[in-house]
């Protein structure tokens, strides 16, 4: 079973996901006209399918494993430090050199002081700081997307010890418990992200991993019971691409009905029935895959605001033809940062 768990199409969903992201994010910043019929249709697909609980709960599958195969603390510590950060300080610099280039630091007497403590948050665990002086800058966040890179090396941190207090002791079922406190907190606080938006307290814990941490922890259970699932859906329901159908059919009639929240802040019982589509899919049509020659889905992720923050700040917005743009030059970058940089570290760190 370990040859049929390898065998998927997670790194075409991580694309998907990061192109998601791209896409929701540019075309809403740069002022897109949606009311075509094919570009609104297709913002209505994406909308579907939020990237970023997409990544958490596959970060929670794919994480667990490595961390299961992980000869030790430092090993694993190692792997996750050379997939992460390589990307993330290009990102960082680039960042910096974007205000740079454009003038905004000394137009907007930026102090030395700023920038550096700037720059060390970006490159420790707090991404989602934002100084004050950058709030003239494009939508008045730098490079807002990594935010949840803070979120993801909290779940880093905190996986070894869910092994050691849960999982290691056959304890799963009190997981339950967290992640059902976890859905609460999300559920809830989606109601108050308009009244509560400035509030300190509620910002942090916006940032912390206890709103996302049930996203994470489905994907370790789903990695954890795999051979349980995979074989429920393959023999109780017909098949796995029947059962994708008939899920993916609940799921859009609860969206057409009901209208649910969809996005960063999903409903829980959506996301339910969301990783379903997404675990079903990764195992029905096996190869989908195969044409994926460049892991772009990351570079896609921590670059894509960078750009879209220059058109804002340039003015060039309202026209199709500035997302396209934005698109290509995202593509290029993540392709070099994948050769050049994400690439060789991943195999560095394996010799």
């Amino acid at each position: 079973m370990n040859k049929v768990f390898f065998n998927n199409n997670i790194d075409l969903i991580r694309l998907m996901a990061a192109f998601q992201v791209l896409i929701s994010h540019s075309v809403n910043y740069l002022s897109i006209n949606t009311t075509n019929s094919t570009l609104s249709l297709l913002m209505y697909v994406l909308h579907l399918f939020p990237g970023v609980p997409i990544f958490f709960f596959i970060s929670g599958y794919l994480i667990s494993k490595s961390y299961e195969n992980s000869s030790s603390i430092k090993n694993y510590a190692t792997k996750r430090l050379f997939r992460i950060y390589p990307a993330l300080i290009i990102a960082v610099i680039l960042g910096v050199f974007s205000i740079y280039v454009t003038g905004y630091i000394s137009s907007h007497s930026i102090s030395i002081t700023d920038i550096s403590i700037w720059i060390f948050t970006k490159l420790t665990i707090f991404q989602f700081y934002n100084p004050e002086c950058n709030r003239e800058y494009g939508i008045g966040i730098v490079n807002p997307a990594l935010w949840t890179i803070s979120i993801e090396l909290q779940f880093y941190i905190i996986t070894p010890i869910i092994y050691k207090l849960f999982l290691q002791k056959n304890n799963e079922k009190i997981l339950f418990v967290f992640i059902t406190f976890s859905m609460l907190i999300n559920y809830i606080s989606s109601f108050y992200l308009g009244e509560y938006h400035d509030f300190l307290p509620f910002k942090l814990l916006g940032v912390s991993f206890i709103p996302w941490i049930y996203m994470f922890l489905f994907g370790v259970l789903f990695q954890r019971n795999f051979v349980f699932i995979y074989d429920k859906i393959d023999k109780n329901f017909f098949g796995k691409k029947r059962f994708l159908l008939i899920i993916f059919i609940i799921y859009i009639g609860i969206d057409f009905i009901f209208t649910p929240k969809i996005g960063n802040y999903i409903n829980p019982l959506i996301f339910l029935l969301l990783i379903l589509i997404i675990f079903t899919f990764s195992y029905s049509f096996i190869g989908l895959s195969g044409f994926i020659k460049y892991d772009l889905s990351y570079g896609i992720y921590v670059y894509h605001m960078i750009i879209v923050n220059l058109f804002i700040y340039y003015g060039l917005v309202s026209n199709i033809l500035y997302e396209l743009c934005i698109i290509v030059c995202v593509l290029v970058m993540a392709y070099i940062s994948w050769k050049y940089i994400e690439k060789p570290s991943i195999t560095f760190n394996k010799e």
